[in-house]
């Protein structure tokens, strides 16, 4: 049996998405998250500059709805993992 934590909708969650190009980044999560309330910010890039980490916080209303964003996030052919 898998020991879940019991998250209360609507909470403010972080998304914390490692990818190639800062740039690219961005403007893909601009993309996801057009028209809703969010912040995001670098939080680290590899020693050869190629990997950016990007924290985007938000309100999410629903499971299902952050799953979305986690999937819509994950569309991009720059981003590698979202955590």
């Amino acid at each position: 049996m898998e020991n879940r934590p019991e998250i209360e909708y609507p909470c403010s969650w972080t998304y914390q998405v490692v990818g190639e190009g800062e740039h690219e980044l961005f403007a893909h999560l601009d993309v996801v998250f057009a028209g809703r309330a969010h912040e995001k910010r670098v939080t680290r890039k590899s020693s050869a500059g190629r990997y950016t980490s990007i924290e985007v916080v938000l309100v999410v209303e629903s499971e299902a709805q952050r799953m979305e964003f986690g999937a819509a996030i994950l569309r991009h052919t720059s981003v590698r993992v979202v955590l």
